[in-house]
């Protein structure tokens, strides 16, 4: 099948990982260029994930400029494991 999408938060850089392979990002604006650029050549969900020592409201700070940049299919996938809310 196809590599999905996926952009993982460790501390202070973003991996972006594709069909094509894996990028590393320290800003959120280049990460964004970038998903957008795939995103017209091939309309996708975009899998979000964090590494455990990364903070809850970082990840929120992607996803909101995700959400900003009208990239709304991103499903939050936590890797830690938390409570039930």
């Amino acid at each position: 099948g196809d590599a999905e999408l996926a952009v993982r938060v460790v501390q202070g850089v973003l991996h972006l990982s594709d069909a094509k392979g894996a990028q590393q990002f320290t800003d959120t604006t280049q990460l964004i260029a970038q998903l957008q650029q795939t995103l017209r050549q091939k309309p996708q969900p975009v899998v979000l994930a964090a590494d455990k020592a990364v903070s809850y409201g970082e990840v929120m700070r992607v996803m909101d400029a995700l959400k900003s940049a009208q990239i709304e299919r991103v499903g939050l996938l936590l890797k830690q494991t938390q409570g039930a809310q």
